[in-house]
């Protein structure tokens, strides 16, 4: 047996290259959770404003066919006024793009809404955005 004086030969650099290569693993996780929760937080967000629109758009009752027509199972809703109602709140919010809400049975609302999430750091995988979408139902009943 001879004494092995010094290091082995063919190691050099391989903590290098570990660390390397759980720092690139530790950065990629840290894209992936921030850009998934980029989108949770935007998707809530969009969800409480389509919400919000809906139930302030299905109390926009039409007064004139109520009286006129009487009322059914639940109160008339004005095109006109639910429309104004959801412009207002897309106004309020110009980075949530709307579609045109619709009435339906004649007193329930549909609003529709959609937002584009910025995702910084996800660029260096190659995605720079995501859409999130949300839907929202609001009915005027009567009781």
């Amino acid at each position: 047996m001879t004494p092995c004086h010094g290091r082995l030969r063919g190691d050099d650099g391989v903590l290098t290259l570990l660390i390397i290569g759980f720092t690139a693993i530790a950065a990629l996780m840290v894209v992936v959770t921030t850009s998934v929760s980029a989108v949770y937080l935007a998707r809530r967000e969009l969800v409480s404003t389509v919400d919000a629109a809906a139930v302030a758009a299905a109390q926009q009752v039409d007064a004139d066919s109520a009286y006129a027509e009487g009322l059914g199972e639940g109160l008339p809703l004005l095109d006109a006024g639910v429309e104004q109602v959801v412009a207002e709140i897309a106004r309020r919010n110009p980075r949530v793009r709307f579609a045109t809400p619709q009435v339906v049975d004649g007193n329930s609302v549909v609003v529709v809404a959609e937002r584009v999430v910025d995702l910084r750091f996800a660029r260096v995988l190659g995605v720079a955005s995501w859409t999130v979408r949300a839907r929202a139902r609001a009915r005027a009943p009567l009781r």
